[in-house]
């Protein structure tokens, strides 16, 4: 969708910050299981110092973007070194991933989704137009994260509860 082969730098740059910016619903996730929510607040705190560092410092988008990633990943990477890790086996990590991929089917149709409508719409539409519809996903996106933070905020409980806690959980989301 690049307008010139030299955009393939900021695409890039770009992409691979999305990469730790999307690591934050597991980093919070592990966070409130270790007890540590009040570090959730750094990877969107460095994001908003990257973005403000960029637009201070930067002299165009490649740098902007190489900023931002800079300020993300450490965001990120900063927490996920400070957890608390122990030894697992190879067998239990396997027994894991076999348990998780029942929620796999779910999580790929969501990517796809949100995923291949750009791609779709990118034959049909000009490149300012595309840019809007971008945008309108972000704000859907937005108006989604309420309830997620409530989710994972009560993701200890629907672990141990299941059925039970989502149920209480249910009308509160729906009002959010």
């Amino acid at each position: 969708m690049a307008q010139h082969s030299g955009e393939w730098l900021e695409i890039s740059l770009f992409a691979c910050g999305g990469h730790f910016f999307g690591q934050t619903s597991l980093l919070n996730t592990l966070l409130v299981l270790q007890q540590r929510t009040r570090w959730a607040i750094l990877p969107p705190l460095a994001n908003t110092v990257g973005l403000l560092v960029g637009m201070l410092l930067s002299h165009g988008i490649a740098q902007f973007a190489a900023i931002l990633l800079l300020f993300r990943a450490c965001g990120s990477l900063w927490l996920f070194a400070g957890m608390k890790y122990q030894f697992m086996s190879a067998v239990r990590i396997w027994q894991y991933c076999v348990n998780g991929l029942k929620y796999a089917s779910m999580d790929v149709l969501r990517v796809l989704s949100d995923q291949t409508s750009p791609v779709i719409i990118a034959s049909m539409v000009s490149r300012a137009d595309l840019g809007v519809f971008g945008l309108c996903m972000q704000f859907m996106n937005v108006s989604e994260m309420p309830g997620w933070s409530v989710l994972q905020s009560h993701y200890p409980k629907l672990v141990v509860a299941r059925h039970g806690a989502m149920a209480k959980l249910r009308s509160r989301i729906l009002r959010l």
